[in-house]
């Protein structure tokens, strides 16, 4: 899912300012700050879960995405950050996030990255004077999680998202769950495919690795 064009709420840039190191996140001129579409739950059900169920004050009470801002006019996105605050309903042992949402963060964060690129592929497209055309969306084929450390709540926690490599439909990328010192938490690998477009009826076909 795409971050949004418009900036977070301001409730979600308050709060995250009130740590010290995310206020230095947020300070870094070479990133533009921004909200997160699937925070909002659409009617025909998409983004249910982070824009609904996991939009709570006790489970992620806020989230803000930064993009890193382009290094050349045609130039990908090759990157992002996340900063997300963890609450005590998240927890499936005692004051530590369920080993599940840990792996739904890291999934969402690179989706979030995959729909950045998706985004910035048809900006580019139309920069160059090609007919605008959505490019296909990407689903996760394949996710791979190592835990590292327990993932204490309530805490705000920080996602750095980076593409591996790409190759024909498939783009490899990883997902690094920290804290406020730095430490490490948890490391997501995936594997996300671009759909096919089926040419006469415009329907999405499943992915195959």
């Amino acid at each position: 899912m795409p971050p949004s064009n418009t900036p977070p709420p301001p409730a979600d840039l308050a709060h995250f300012r009130t740590h010290p190191w995310c206020a230095t996140l947020l300070d870094d001129p070479s990133y533009t700050i921004s909200d997160m579409t699937s925070r909002h739950a659409k009617p025909s059900t998409e983004d249910l879960l982070f824009g609904l169920i996991l939009k709570t004050p006790s489970t992620i009470s806020h989230c803000v995405i930064q993009i890193p801002h382009p290094k050349s006019p045609t130039a990908q996105v090759p990157s992002l950050r996340a900063l997300l605050a963890l609450g005590k309903d998240l927890n499936g042992y005692p004051h530590v996030c369920h080993g599940g949402i840990v792996a739904t963060i890291l999934d969402e964060a690179m989706g979030v990255l995959i729909g950045a690129r998706q985004a910035r592929a048809e900006e580019l497209a139309v920069r160059e004077g090609k007919e605008p055309g959505r490019v296909p969306t990407s689903l996760t084929g394949e996710l791979s999680v190592r835990y590292l450390r327990p993932v204490a709540t309530p805490q705000a926690v920080l996602v750095r998202v980076e593409v591996e490599r790409e190759e024909g439909r498939k783009i490899w990328l990883v997902a690094r769950m920290e804290d406020g010192e730095g430490v490490r938490l948890a490391e997501g690998r995936a594997v996300f495919i671009q759909m096919r477009e089926e040419r006469d009826k415009g329907r999405p076909m499943r992915p195959r690795i």
